[in-house]
């Protein structure tokens, strides 16, 4: 039982994301490449991250879990800690199942995502 529900917090403004991973040591070094470089997916994350510092998060490990039931787990810790709210939380999909669901890409992540696969 290797996979995790984990955390990204600040601890200044106790703002959180939740995520999961079977494998959170490579998964929290893609975060920080992801997070220092700019680019990370979640843009509440990224923003708070520029905003507050990399000195202002902690990284933890919230659940270990088999991997069948990871993102389930995931689901249960977002509505525990109401991590897709804005404002108190960092995750920018309410939903671990389909993060997209409901929800459209801005014209500019569409010119990206053309882009990126040229």
């Amino acid at each position: 039982m290797s996979s995790v529900v984990y955390m990204l917090k600040n601890i200044v403004t106790g703002q959180m994301y939740v995520g999961s991973s079977r494998d959170v040591k490579i998964r929290w070094k893609n975060h920080r490449t992801e997070l220092r470089g700019d680019r990370h997916h979640s843009h509440r994350l990224q923003e708070n991250w520029n905003r507050h510092g990399e000195d202002s998060f902690v990284f933890g490990v919230i659940e270990r879990c088999d991997e069948d039931e990871l993102v389930e787990r995931e689901q249960y810790w977002m509505d525990h800690y109401e991590s897709y709210t804005k404002g108190t939380g960092l995750n920018v999909a309410s939903n671990a199942f389909s993060p997209m669901l409901g929800k459209r890409h801005t014209q500019k992540a569409l010119e990206l995502i053309s882009q990126s696969s040229r």
